[in-house]
């Protein structure tokens, strides 16, 4: 998602190390002297936490210092991002960052902390496409079959989402927009429980983060329909992207990236990110998550700042045009 912000060539991130090693000032050389707390705003078992725990391990290893993740889940991330807001800028306490409170939630509602304010972006981690998925049982079998219907039941059919403001929802209002149809939305505490509906054959569909959906898909228990990313997934290679369906620009999904609170001396910024970008560029680490449907695509602080401003004007765009509020 958004790849030409974040692929940098072998060479340049190279040099790009290299440079981050020898010119940090002596303050930032000694760091880390103490383990650092890595914040994650999500609940355990979800995404997010699949994805950080081993990148995390890898940061402590190449740190010399453990690198302890910390799950302070509530209110789609918002709660876990304001505790870091107000966390002393020494570098020892860090954030994982998301769509939903960085680029979503102030469109939604007054947030107490200021998403551009208050952080410093550190590094990209991995996009989180979504896939569009229906219960195996039904007689939907693409993209097209479910557009058809959609519009001849307006409003009949429901999709579920993880919560207001996820990218479960945002994947499903951008597709009513762009398909001209209207699909309703329930709302869950979390993307299991949603899960469980579509199992159930409560609700008709779900734009589920693929690392979330690939058990069920392979299970049989789910049907994929298309997915949400610029290119076609290596988990599930066989389902189309939506642009492939003749959705121009549909890209959609969650993804994810540390930051640090703003005081955070910029050596040390620049260090954090070059050891993740190292990580994330080490094989074993990369085709692991890249099997679990990850999208690694680390850069530099300032690309993922560029990323987060481009994000932010899309998804506010779509927040107003669906009429999405806050809970």
């Amino acid at each position: 998602m958004h790849r030409a912000f974040y692929k940098l060539t072998s060479i340049a991130i190279v040099m790009f190390v290299a440079a981050a090693s020898v010119a940090i000032p002596a303050a930032a050389q000694t760091y880390p002297t103490k383990p650092i707390r890595l914040i994650v705003p999500y609940p355990p078992g979800g995404s997010a936490d699949a994805l950080v725990r081993p990148i995390a391990q890898r940061m402590g290893e190449l740190l010399g210092q453990t690198v302890v993740v910390d799950s302070k889940p509530g209110a789609n991330g918002i709660v876990g991002m304001d505790l870091a807001a107000n966390a002393p800028g020494d570098g020892y306490t860090l954030v994982v960052g998301a769509i939903g409170p960085l680029t979503v939630s102030a469109a939604m509602q007054k947030l107490p902390f200021d998403p551009v304010k208050d952080f410093l972006p550190v590094a990209f981690l991995a996009a989180v496409p979504n896939v569009l998925v229906v219960n195996a049982s039904t007689p939907i079998k693409s993209v097209a079959e479910l557009v058809a219907l959609a519009k001849s039941r307006p409003g009949q059919l429901n999709y579920g989402s993880a919560g207001v403001g996820s990218s479960n929802q945002l994947a499903a209002e951008l597709f009513n927009q762009a398909a001209g149809i209207q699909i309703t939305h329930v709302p869950y505490k979390g993307g299991a429980p949603a899960q469980v509906d579509l199992l159930g054959g409560q609700i008709t569909l779900i734009f589920d983060n693929v690392p979330g959906a690939i058990p069920h898909i392979k299970s049989g228990a789910f049907r994929p329909l298309a997915v949400t990313s610029r290119n076609r997934q290596p988990a599930i290679a066989s389902v189309p992207t939506m642009i492939e369906l003749g959705y121009a620009q549909f890209e959609a999904g969650s993804w994810f990236g540390v930051l640090a609170p703003a005081k955070t001396p910029l050596a040390i910024i620049d260090r954090i990110n070059a050891v993740i970008v190292a990580a994330l560029r080490e094989p074993q680490l990369r085709d692991q998550l890249i099997g679990q449907g990850f999208d690694l695509n680390p850069g530099t602080p300032e690309q993922f700042a560029d990323f987060i401003q481009l994000e932010t004007r899309k998804w506010h765009a779509v927040v107003k045009s669906a009429g999405i509020t806050g809970q």
